[in-house]
């Protein structure tokens, strides 16, 4: 699937406060020049991201929040890419069970990956590189976050801002 050049999201996905909206699958999808979020995924539940890309958004590459009123649970990214969005590439605010394995993230305008209310998350082998906030920008409401071998590469801001200090790092530098 591609979606170019939408006015809004590329994708958009959506729960309402029943928690209906479950066991969602993109796969080798492309989203670019969206004008808000290359994929927004509001409130839902068991996500799976595969061979995905975006670049060029308004806004986030891909958000994950719950303004629908559900947290998202379970939702993983394998081997997907971000590039040259207007905001971070990775915004995933709400949520547990976060899961983000291979891929990249690159020349955001902002943070290459930025979790915010985050319970439980995994980062492993994914490129983090040229973004002009962070790599990665853990915020301080985060708990439980390990990331395993990012490949950092030129962030401007720096590699990895863990305000909250509860994040375990192998091999992260």
């Amino acid at each position: 699937c591609i979606a170019r050049g939408s006015l809004n999201h590329g994708y958009f996905f959506d729960t309402d406060a029943s928690g209906s909206g479950t066991s969602v699958q993109f796969s080798s999808c492309w989203a670019q020049g969206s004008g808000a979020d290359g994929y927004n995924i509001d409130g839902s539940q068991y996500i799976l991201f595969t061979n995905c890309a975006v670049d060029g958004s308004g806004r986030y590459g891909y958000s994950v929040d719950n303004s629908g009123g559900v947290n998202p649970n379970g939702v993983t990214f394998i081997g997907c890419g971000a590039e040259s969005n207007t905001d971070d590439n990775f915004h995933i605010t709400n949520m547990s069970a976060l899961s983000i394995v291979g891929g990249s993230s690159v020349t955001s305008s902002a943070d290459g990956i930025h979790l915010i209310n985050v319970n439980g998350g995994f980062i492993a082998g994914i490129k983090l590189s040229s973004n002009v906030g962070y790599g990665l920008n853990i915020d301080n409401t985060c708990e439980n976050i390990t990331s395993v071998s990012p490949n950092f590469i030129a962030n401007t801001a720096g590699e990895i801002n863990d305000t909250g200090n509860k994040h375990l790092g192998i091999n992260s530098a």
